[in-house]
């Protein structure tokens, strides 16, 4: 609370000034689910959408919040409608909305790194195509983020902590950091042409450092 104090402080000399923030919390707070809906179901999105997110909830649905947003149409048996939904545990936004209150901020909204980078990529990226298919991998200070842009929308996050990378050691070696980057690139690969068909030939890095060295292991 202390450190939002201070920060808005920075933004405005009215102590009692609201301000309005979207709040951006780690990508392993975010459990994302991509699933279908049969076009039938347009006349009553929200309430099918609705109805979907309790059933596929990877958490329990009472103690959670959740949204959704559509994604495109995917033919299979029929065309579908592709929703991607996401879900927190309440306990997690509830305290950092309270912290937010206490320092003066107003939270419109919450989202995932994931979220944020792609949208960034898709409306402002050089080069960034809605016809094509991108991997964003996203090098961080809680882990690896690879996500992945279709057809002008963020559609799948795999994200791997880097406790799971180094374990105990606190420290990995370069070796082990390429093997884990080209390990989980494959799997999301792969995971893409079984789910959607055909492949990705692009890929987005955002990295504070190493540059260099991950895109020659890419």
């Amino acid at each position: 609370i202390n450190a939002l104090k201070e920060l808005h402080s920075q933004i405005s000399k009215k102590s009692k000034e609201k301000i309005s923030v979207i709040v951006t919390l780690p990508d392993d707070n975010v459990y994302i689910e991509v699933f279908g809906l049969p076009q039938v179901a347009g006349a009553n999105l929200e309430e099918a959408a609705h109805l979907n997110l309790q059933m596929i909830s990877p958490i329990d649905f009472n103690n959670s919040y959740s949204d959704w947003q559509l994604i495109g149409e995917k033919i299979v048996d029929g065309n579908q409608l592709e929703v991607l939904g996401a879900f927190i545990q309440k306990e997690i936004v509830d305290d950092f909305e309270y912290c937010f209150k206490e320092a003066g901020f107003v939270v419109v909204a919450i989202e995932c790194p994931a979220f944020s980078l792609s949208r960034l990529a898709i409306e402002e990226g050089a080069n960034v195509e809605n016809k094509d298919a991108y991997i964003l991998l996203q090098i961080g200070t809680n882990g690896l983020g690879f996500n992945v842009i279709r057809r002008g929308n963020f559609c799948f996050n795999h994200f791997v902590p880097w406790q799971s990378v180094y374990g105990e050691k606190r420290e990995t070696s370069l070796a082990d950091f390429k093997n884990i980057i080209v390990n989980e690139i494959q799997r999301v690969l792969k995971f893409y042409e079984n789910h959607w068909g055909g492949q990705i030939n692009n890929l987005l890095l955002v990295s504070p450092r190493l540059n260099q060295e991950v895109s020659q292991i890419i």
